[in-house]
């Protein structure tokens, strides 16, 4: 017959050499033994690794970049951000730039347009004054008429 002591060692022993449970990238075990994987932020990827066992094998998205995606097994899960908008790290979503500023695609900042140039909100370049019209400061969202008697 069976002691307590005896099921208790059989116990320790059993869990001790039964595998953990192995989670596909983009997910991960927050502890030992749990039978279920927990998928990684938005914002976030797994790592490549299968088998993760903690929520340090999921990667932020670089700055330009973002994932809306929870669980994303890799990298290219991280969409460069189009034109006129950007990302700092670990985003799920790209930000609008602000007229008078422009960002390229894959930006992790805007950029302000400069005098003689301007830019409504979420563009991707400054657009220069046309003849006869001119923006006197940086971060302009229209160009104004030259007085008369002058000319840019």
């Amino acid at each position: 017959m069976a002691t307590s002591t005896t099921k208790l060692t059989h116990s320790i022993l059993l869990t001790r050499f039964i595998p953990r449970r192995s989670c596909e990238s983009g997910k991960y075990q927050e502890r030992k033994m749990q039978k279920n994987c927990v998928g990684c932020e938005i914002g976030k990827y797994g790592d490549g690794l299968s088998g993760a066992f903690s929520s340090t094998h999921c990667g932020d998205c670089p700055p330009g970049t973002a994932s809306n995606i929870v669980a994303a097994p890799a990298f290219s899960s991280c969409a460069n951000c189009p034109g006129g908008r950007f990302s700092k790290v670990g985003n799920s979503t790209c930000t609008v730039c602000e007229g008078g500023k422009y960002s390229p695609a894959g930006s992790p900042s805007c950029s302000p347009c400069l005098a003689g140039t301007f830019s409504l909100s979420e563009t991707s370049s400054c657009t220069n004054c046309l003849g006869g019209k001119f923006a006197a400061s940086d971060l302009s969202t229209s160009c104004q008429d030259c007085l008369k008697g002058t000319y840019r």
